[in-house]
């Protein structure tokens, strides 16, 4: 007879049947083989992902290597037990209902044990994008915390003033070199152009009409025919004077020409008095302005000191949350699969490839269980009725000889205790000789059974195995070919 390999051996007893039974069962080797191929895989797969995951939680440990092989060995034969339970705990017995029924608690623990499974697989493989999300979320939690630290301490208001103290001082700064900016310091320049403007058109006006006077008054002073000369004997001039009407023309040419300058003298008056009230305002502004300056850098002094107190009181609780979000989101098995959450819900790639691998788990793991209970009922689910038969009615067999010898061990003590009366003692002893003439018949009428049981399943694995050939017989015959058992008279 042909026996199996080694490979198969192994994968058998993987499978949870008995060997005994399978080794006269060759047609069911293939099926069990199967069935053990899957149970093995799945304890493979996870005591693979059980290492991993305790390797990622004692990751910075020294012997982390070794805690995560002892545990990922300890889980993956836990797995690999279980599964071999849950498979050989399902029998077939004919009835689809029935076995659905039976095998319902199994798929869900089945379902249970592939999600514990997959999970840390998956986490592997997104462990790069994983990691990439940690540290957002830390970042924007550490964003969130320092936003919140200087809400608390007021860092926001304090530093919205200083930099509102210094944005002012900086323009008195600016402003310090400039002009003043005021309206009363506006009107001041704009009188001073009108009344520039004044003397300048004043003088142009004014300024050639006293150079005419001055000049006509040389014209006069020049011509010798407006003087009236004194000379002596010999003709020599002796004195010479103006003409009282020259004199008097004179006199009014310069007149007109004083009254001209006067009129501009008056309004240079008029310009020097406007430029030095600019100057004095220009004198006053600058000094309040300096005295806002020097307030302003007070001001801003005390702020920046506030600001420095507040600013050192918020590192310090920054520091402090920053330390205990390290520890939040170190890079450990509870925070990856968090991550791992949220990668779901906002990559809808990331969201479907994990669905496709835990379905992928679910159908390895629950395979075994799909497979018992598609798979028609076989050889070795008839012989392992008949053994389970057979072993209840040789415990019948001894429950039927244990009380037997109870009985008749009472017969011998109360035989041996002289039974008072006669009578009473004949009728008990007719009484147990019936209780074992009964027993008898009751082991008698078993093995009969037993036997008669036993034909029966015979007979009816023969008529279906019959029943299968003849139907592969037929359909040759209805392709051509010639029938397979033509010498078996059928």
């Amino acid at each position: 007879m042909e026996s199996p390999t080694i490979i198969q051996k192994f994968l058998l007893s993987c499978s949870g049947a008995n060997r005994k039974i399978l080794d006269e069962c060759p047609t069911e080797w293939n099926k069990y083989t199967g069935i053990g191929g899957a149970v093995f895989f799945t304890g493979l797969l996870a005591s693979i992902s059980g290492g991993y995951a305790l390797f990622t939680i004692f990751r910075s440990e020294a012997y982390a290597y070794i805690y995560a092989s002892i545990f990922g060995i300890i889980w993956g034969l836990l797995i690999f037990n279980l599964d071999r339970f849950i498979v050989s705990s399902i029998r077939k017995e004919g009835q689809p209902q029935k076995e659905l029924l039976y095998a319902f608690p199994r798929l869900i623990m089945a379902l249970l044990i592939s999600v514990v499974i997959a999970k840390p697989i998956e986490v592997k493989l997104f462990e790069s994008r994983i990691e990439q999300q940690i540290l957002e979320h830390k970042l924007a939690k550490l964003i969130s915390d320092k936003n919140a630290i200087d809400e608390i301490n007021s860092l926001g208001e304090i530093k919205s003033t200083t930099n509102k103290k210094q944005a002012e001082l900086n323009y008195l700064d600016s402003i310090q070199t400039l002009e003043p900016s005021t309206k009363e310091y506006a009107d001041l320049t704009q009188k001073q152009r009108l009344i520039n403007n004044e003397l300048r058109l004043l003088e142009n006006t004014n300024k050639p009409k006293i150079n005419q006077h001055h000049l006509e008054i040389r014209q006069l002073k020049n011509n010798i025919n407006n003087y009236s000369i004194q000379r002596d004997s010999l003709g020599k001039e002796l004195s010479r004077k103006l003409l009282p009407q020259v004199k008097k023309t004179i006199d009014e040419h310069r007149y007109l020409s004083n009254l001209l300058q006067l009129d501009i003298s008056k309004k240079e008056k008029e310009v020097k008095i406007t430029d030095q009230q600019i100057t004095d305002y220009k004198t006053t502004y600058y000094t309040h302005l300096n005295k806002r300056i020097e307030s302003k850098q007070d001001e801003l002094f005390r702020s920046q000191n506030a600001l420095a107190k507040a600013d050192s009181l918020a590192e310090v609780q920054y520091h402090e949350s920053r330390e205990t979000k390290e520890k939040s989101f170190s890079n450990n098995f509870i925070t990856q699969l968090e991550a791992m959450g949220k990668l779901s819900q906002e990559n809808e790639t990331i969201k479907w490839t994990s669905t496709l691998i835990m379905l992928l788990f679910i159908f390895v793991e629950t395979a075994p269980i799909l497979i018992k209970l598609l798979t028609k009922r076989g050889p070795y689910d008839e012989i392992l009725d008949r053994i389970e038969l057979e072993r209840k009615i040789a415990e019948h067999e001894r429950v039927f000889n244990s009380n037997i010898k109870m009985k008749e061990l009472a017969m011998q003590t109360k035989e041996i205790a002289k039974l008072e009366g006669e009578a009473y003692a004949n009728i008990e002893r007719y009484r147990i000789e019936q209780d074992i003439l009964l027993q008898k018949k009751a082991i008698d009428l078993l093995q009969s059974k037993k036997q008669d049981f036993s034909e029966l399943s015979a007979d009816n694995w023969y008529n279906k195995e019959v029943k299968k050939l003849l139907e592969i017989d037929k359909e040759k015959i209805t392709d051509g070919d010639a029938p397979y058992f033509d010498g078996l008279g059928i």
